[in-house]
This record gives structure tokens, C-alpha cells and sequence, in this order.
């Protein structure tokens, strides 16, 4: 029943988006305006790779007398995705029951108002999935609770413009650095990550509560943000489909004498109920002093060359496993629910971005110091594993290079690297193996056609892992678009982020209508 509603609010809100009100023209693929602050919002990974802030310098100059007519624009997407694990066809029926990947269905809208020097907008998501119906595929309560459904408020805030100054209150999201698809200077907004190589760029970013101030001047801007929660956005559940703990846990020696002697670790620990445990757990925490977080940068919009300074106060995205969270192994397999701790404590960051363009071609680069960067360290050969967390200092750095070949075809790649002072040799997560990226686009028909293709590797050998991804999409007009693809997902040899997604590979399709009216 409860689906039966879901899906009938979701054909409601479409109908009721088309049929009420006068549609406009599609919007952009990232289903939101420019945000008036003359930087990239859409920088990793969007369609296109941001020429535009090199090439064309920002000059804000002070805005014209405020007109008196107020404009509301109401408008969203509706998105259907499906998935299919490819290397878990070919049962005795031809299809195995759990080959079906995804099928989730979404709808987003958005309300716009302007007046004057003022603008306000308020938004929101929904999304639900049967596939992950929990009395079907018995899966674990966490796992069930993150990708079954996901109902969230978007981008909601008020901005005021007052001269050279704008004010912007509310739920954001501001892209950090110059990176397309790696960006260490990228640390203002959490992630969706529960799907790692397959998330939808308008999804990827997660809007966080922030106060945001920028002054103009010519081509100078400087910007001041306080994010007034800790929010450390979706991720893949300790059990779930893209989890690399379970390989971590029970891919070791320890496990498999236990089960010579007939012990199923593994079945006793996918029968439990396993969950990260953020800290800040209630409002008090989640919006206390503790978590306030503070945010500085200028960039210089040059003839030809961009220029950015940043410095930061801010919570560990990412976190780190807390030893505590790995106790006694027997008491580990009593107990019915099992609380992973994860440390997000607060670190400091300095950097510089920088992006020139010479003719078609396109230099990007970043570099960040964070002097307190915290890890995991130990060793993985028990159960549980023994766990440490460490803190050195880290230098970040990010280079890439964007070639244009012609006026419908963009290659580029990238290459990052962590680089930690005095390292240590028993590193449970690779956090200094280099990282490279490369991602081609080409459009055709009259840009109705665009195929994209898009590598990503762990490691200067991918001994940590890579994953290739190509799609191929058609717009039909009017925002309708539909387009199918296929991801592949190799583990490598050493423990990485990819550990344990020996049977991932995935063939996807989705369909999608933006629409806007007024």
C-alpha cells in the first residue's frame, strides 16, 4: 500500500506540473539557473567542462535599480532509472531474482521567486525503489532504510543583492576549485555515494544549512560561508551493495580457519543489523557550535586565467572507523545490532586553484594543505580488524588538462594525489594512491545526440581499483530525454574503494522529463 501511494503522489505531482500550468522551455541538465555568483556550481563532472570562467572572464558589476514586477517560475524533473546487474543474469529462468539492480523512481520541484534585489527558492526530492522491498530481498534494516526511499528538501534559501554585496540564507550548494571529476578543494557540501561512478550530477551534491556572503569588485570576488550543520551525506551502508567493509572484515585468514571449523562469520554478520554511527546525533549536536563550520575563498576571474585562495574550518566528510566500534569478536556476533562509530573531527584546510586556457586547450589545477588530516591505521589480518587512528599532515594536489578537439567533441583527464609528511606503513585505506581520471564527451544531430565515456583508476597500476562507464543519451525536445549505458566496476589486487564489487557490473537506462513553468 504504502508504495501504491508513493508512486501515485509521484504521477499526481507530474500531472499536476503539466497540466495546471503553462510549460516553458527545458531547462539546463542540471535542472537549476545559474546561481549569480559567477563561479561553476557544476563543476565535477558536469556535461560540459567549464571553458567558460577561463575563457570569458566574470566582471559583476553593481546591479541595475530594482524593477517593481515580481516573477514566480515553477518547475522540477521527473526521472525514471533502471539497472540491471549484468553478471548476475542467465539463472535457470533466464533471469535470476535479484539481477534487477534499481528502479527507482524520483520526482523533483522547485518554486522561484524574484523581486528586485531579492530572490528566494525553495525545493525538493523524492525518490522510491521497490527493488529494495525489504520482505522480498531480506535485506539488512540499514541497507533497506537507504536505498529503498529518500525524501529531502533541495536547495531552499533567500538572497538579497545590496550593491556589490549579496546575501544568500538557507539550504546550498557551492562548487569549491577548478576539478571536473577530482576536486580536493571540493569540501562545502557532502555527497550522495551510495551508488559510487553512477550518481546523477544534479544528485551528487547535497545541499547544506549555510549563510553564504560575497563581495564584487571588478573581476575579484571574496566569499565568506558558515554551514550551520554537520551533515555527511549518503553513503553505502556497512553491508550494502557498495560497501568495501565486508572484504575488509572477512576476506583474511582469521575467517577462513573459522569456517574450516564450521563458524559462517560472513552469515552472522549479514543476519545482524550493522550501521554507521555519525556522532551528532540529535538537533542540539547537529546544529551546535560544534558543528558550525567555516568557509573563506577569493577567486580573480582573469583575461584568459582564474585564479582562487581558500581556507577552511570544516568536519571530516569522510570520517574515520573508530576503534571502539570494533570490539570483542564475540560479543560482536551476540549482539542483534552493531553501531560502526565513525569520527568526523574537524580539520583545517589552505589551498590554490588555478585554470588557463590556450586556445582549445584547458590547464586545471589544485592544491590543498590540511595540517591535521586523520586516517586509519592497523592491521586488517584479525577479527576484528585492529584499528588505529592516526593524524598527519597531507598535501593534496589535483592537475588536468581539457582538450577541445572540435566544436562537439571535449576529452579530458585528471590526476590527484594525497601526499601524506612522514606516512605511515600500515594504511588500512589507500589515501595516498594517485587517482586518474579521464572522460570524453561528443555530441551529434544537432546535439541531440551525446555520447559520454568515463574512466576513473586507483592507484598508478589500478591496483586499487578502476571503473569504466559509457552512455549514450537522446534528447527528444520539449525536456523530454532518455539514454542507456553500462558501468563496470574492477576491485584490483590491493584493498581499495572498489574491494569486494567483484559482481557489479551494471546495465542502466533512464527516461526524464524536466519541465518549468510559469
Amino acid at each position: 500500500m504504502e508504495r501504491r501511494v508513493q508512486f501515485a503522489a509521484l504521477v499526481v505531482g507530474a500531472l499536476f506540473a503539466q497540466v495546471a500550468l503553462v510549460a516553458q522551455p527545458a531547462l539546463a541538465q542540471d535542472g537549476a539557473p545559474a546561481d549569480d555568483w559567477g563561479g561553476d556550481d557544476s563543476a565535477l563532472g558536469g556535461d560540459d567542462f567549464g571553458f567558460a570562467s577561463a575563457a570569458t572572464p566574470t566582471e559583476v558589476a553593481a546591479p541595475p535599480p530594482a524593477p517593481r514586477e515580481q516573477s514566480w517560475h515553477l518547475g522540477g524533473f521527473v526521472r525514471s532509472d533502471w539497472g540491471v546487474w549484468a553478471e548476475r543474469l542467465g539463472g535457470a529462468s533466464g533471469f535470476d531474482e535479484d539481477a534487477l539492480a534499481k528502479a527507482r523512481q524520483s520526482l523533483d520541484l522547485w518554486l522561484r521567486w524574484k523581486s528586485g534585489r531579492l530572490r528566494a527558492q525553495i525545493s525538493g526530492h523524492h525518490e522510491f525503489d521497490p527493488v529494495w522491498d525489504r520482505a522480498a530481498l531480506a535485506r539488512d534494516a540499514p541497507t533497506w532504510r537507504e536505498y529503498a526511499s529518500l525524501t529531502q528538501v533541495r536547495e531552499s534559501y533567500v538572497a538579497a543583492s545590496l550593491g556589490a554585496v549579496e546575501l544568500t540564507v538557507g539550504r546550498q550548494i557551492v562548487a569549491w576549485g577548478e576539478g571536473d571529476m577530482q576536486s580536493p578543494l571540493d569540501v562545502v557540501n557532502p555527497r550522495d555515494m551510495r551508488e559510487p561512478g553512477l550518481a546523477d550530477l544534479v544528485d551528487l551534491r547535497l545541499p547544506v544549512l549555510a549563510t553564504r556572503a560575497g563581495w564584487f569588485h571588478g573581476n575579484h570576488t571574496v566569499e565568506a560561508i558558515v554551514v550551520h550543520e554537520a551533515n555527511f551525506g549518503l553513503r553505502a551502508t556497512p553491508m550494502g551493495p557498495f560497501s568495501p567493509l565486508p572484504a575488509l572484515l572477512l576476506d583474511n585468514d582469521t575467517v577462513r580457519n573459522l569456517g574450516k571449523a564450521g563458524i559462517d562469520v560472513e552469515a552472522q554478520l549479514r543476519a545482524k543489523e550493522i550501521a554507521w554511527q555519525h556522532g551528532f546525533d540529535d538537533a542540539s549536536e547537529r546544529y551546535g557550535a560544534d558543528a558550525q563550520q567555516l568557509f573563506v575563498r577569493w577567486l580573480h576571474r582573469g583575461e584568459g586565467l582564474d585564479l582562487g585562495l581558500y581556507l577552511a574550518s570544516a568536519l571530516d566528510q569522510q570520517g574515520a572507523m573508530d576503534p571502539a566500534g570494533f570490539g570483542d569478536m564475540a560479543a560482536l556476533l551476540m549482539a542483534e545490532r552493531i553501531d560502526l562509530p565513525l569520527q568526523h573531527r574537524r580539520f583545517t584546510l589552505a589551498g590554490t586553484s588555478g585554470a588557463w586556457v590556450n586556445g582549445s586547450w584547458l590547464l586545471k589545477w589544485e592544491l590543498a594543505l590540511v595540517p591535521d588530516k586523520r586516517f586509519n591505521t592497523g592491521d586488517t589480518s584479525a577479527l576484528p580488524p585492529k584499528l588505529e587512528v592516526t593524524e598527519r599532515a597531507a598535501v593534496a594536489a589535483m592537475a588536468g588538462l581539457t582538450w577541445k578537439a572540435t566544436s562537439t567533441t571535449t576529452v579530458g583527464v585528471e590526476i590527484a594525489r594525497t601526499t601524506l609528511i612522514d606516512a605511515p606503513a600500515d594504511l588500512i585505506f589507500p589515501v595516498d594512491a594517485p587517482m586518474l581520471a579521464g572522460r570524453l564527451m561528443h555530441r551529434a544531430v544537432h546535439d541531440r545526440l551525446i555520447f559520454v565515456a568515463a574512466a576513473s583508476a586507483f592507484g598508478l597500476q589500478a591496483e586499487y581499483g578502476w571503473l569504466a562507464r559509457g552512455e549514450v543519451r537522446w534528447d527528444f525536445g520539449d525536456g523530454v530525454q532518455a539514454g542507456v549505458g553500462a558501468i563496470s566496476y574492477q576491485p584490483g589486487d590491493e584493498f581499495g574503494p572498489l574491494a569486494g564489487l567483484d559482481r557489479h557490473d551494471r546495465v542502466f537506462g533512464q527516461l526524464r522529463w524536466d519541465f518549468q513553468a510559469r
